[in-house]
This record gives C-alpha cells, structure tokens and sequence, in this order.
C-alpha cells in the first residue's frame, strides 16, 4: 500500500493533514486495502470465540474496523513521513525510509495490540467469552490450576486443585531428599511449601458410568 501512491506523493505541497486525508483516500480505494478489508474481516469473526453467533459477528466486524484504522491511517502517516524525507547522499534517502517504515510498523504494531487487548477485556468481562485467551494473554506466572485424580474401587474423586502464587526460577532447589533418584520423590523441590487449594469441590462419579459415556462418544 505504501508503494502503491509513490510513498506519499498524492496530497501536492498543502498542510500535512490534508495530505494525510488525501493519502488515507487514495490508499483506502486500492485494490490491496479492498482485500485486505474483506480478509481480515472475515478472520476475525470466524476466530472469534463468542458463544452468540450474533455477537459474534457484530463484534467481529467491530474488531476488525478498529485494526483497518490503524493500518489506513497509520499507512498513511507513515507513507506521508516517508516522503518528507530528503538527502543528498547516495543511499542513504533508501537507508532513512527503510528505518521509518520499520518504526512506523512497530508503533502500529503496539497500536493494533492495544486494541486486540480491549477487544478480549470487553468480550470476557461483559460476556465471559474469550476467557482463555485473555487470560493466556496476560503471562502469568501465578495462578495455575490442575487436578489430581484419586480411584478407590468402582468410584473416581476429581480434586480440582489452584495454587495461587508459584515460586519463581530462583525459588526452586535440588531436593536432597532424593539423593538414590526415587522416582516417586521429586529431584527439583520449592524452597517454600507450595500453598494450594480446592477450586471448586471435588467431583465423584463411577468409573463404570465414565467408561459407558466414552464408548458411547
């Protein structure tokens, strides 16, 4: 899109938002900004995990706009900055453009991350859709959940188990404990017992019942 108008030749010499608002134009009618519209689209409401199919498409197309914004304007301020560039040694005009063209898709790129960040807050907080991958998107370290399952005859009891704070890198050590290499004694141990607790309360069914619901799936 850039390379399409000549890196920022359409606006003449008038004020810079002029230009802008002439390059968001001229870029917004080609045939790769067309394209691309309908594409991302298209991708962001089929990957959208919302339960509604309603929804789903509203905020999708929502979401979608929000990013070909970015790109059309962005792609316009970076096109018009481009242009403004001029040197008389050899190379180095190329050098310069290559250089804002790379801080230009980075600072889009913070941009377009801000809104795929609101886009996943907004569906999980009101709606509680979307609620992996925002919390996946977050990066903790901490709150990691699991569970542990206990078998005793024909009954199985699923303990659903959270530990809210887990140790850091430096916050494990050998454990001397298990200097024959048990198996069944963990080699690496936390300097600190780990607390944990029940997420929820323990689930009991019987394993016939489970084993006669799978084979059915």
């Amino acid at each position: 899109m850039l390379a399409w108008n000549g890196y920022g030749s359409t606006g003449g010499n008038g004020p810079f938002s002029e230009r802008v608002w002439d390059q968001i134009l001229a870029i917004g009618l080609t045939p790769v900004f067309i394209i691309i519209t309908f594409c991302l689209a298209a991708i962001l409401v089929r990957a959208a995990d919302i339960r509604s199919k309603t929804r789903r498409y509203v905020v999708g197309i929502i979401h979608s706009i929000f990013h070909l914004a970015t790109l059309l304007i962005g792609t316009a301020l970076v096109s018009m900055s481009v242009a403004g560039i001029q040197t008389s040694v050899p190379y180095a005009g190329d050098i310069l453009h290559f250089l804002a063209v790379a801080v230009g898709m980075l600072v889009l790129g913070f941009v377009g991350g801000f809104f795929w960040g609101l886009y996943l807050t907004i569906v999980s907080y009101f709606w509680g859709d979307e609620g992996n991958n925002a919390f996946s998107a977050l990066g903790l370290d901490t709150y990691k959940n699991f569970i542990r399952l206990k078998i005793e005859g024909d009954n199985l009891t699923v303990y659903p188990i959270g530990i809210d704070k887990v140790p850091s890198r430096d916050g494990w050590q050998f454990n001397e404990d298990n200097e024959d290499g048990n198996q069944d004694t963990p080699t690496i141990a936390p300097k600190v017992p780990i607390e944990c607790h029940l997420v929820e309360k323990t689930i009991t069914m019987d394993i016939k019942t489970v084993a006669t619901i799978n084979s059915l799936e």
